[in-house]
């Protein structure tokens, strides 16, 4: 019994470890791309305009500029209701 258990305590380990280098590289390739993609588009909300995708799969591109599009705004909305709950204080 408790070589199962040993074996269950290394594989929950083993995958908190590696779940957290996953993300951890995740995050980086993530603000890399953004990076890059800032980089070649310098115009404010750039990545708003389908132009600067490729025209390859424009449904796609639509999708993922809406769901942009969605963030924004709801951080924009989130930013506004912290600033009014901190003006209590």
């Amino acid at each position: 019994m408790s070589m199962c258990f040993s074996l269950y305590e290394f594989d929950r380990n083993l995958r908190n470890i590696l779940i957290k280098y996953l993300l951890m590289a995740e995050n980086s390739i993530k603000s890399k791309i953004a990076y890059r993609f800032s980089e070649a588009y310098k115009t404010p909300f750039s990545y708003f305009n389908i132009n600067n995708f490729c025209p390859d799969d424009r449904e796609a591109t639509t999708e993922l500029i809406t769901i942009l599009s969605n963030v924004v705004k709801i951080t924009l909305t989130l930013k506004k209701c912290e600033e009014s709950i901190l003006s209590l204080f």
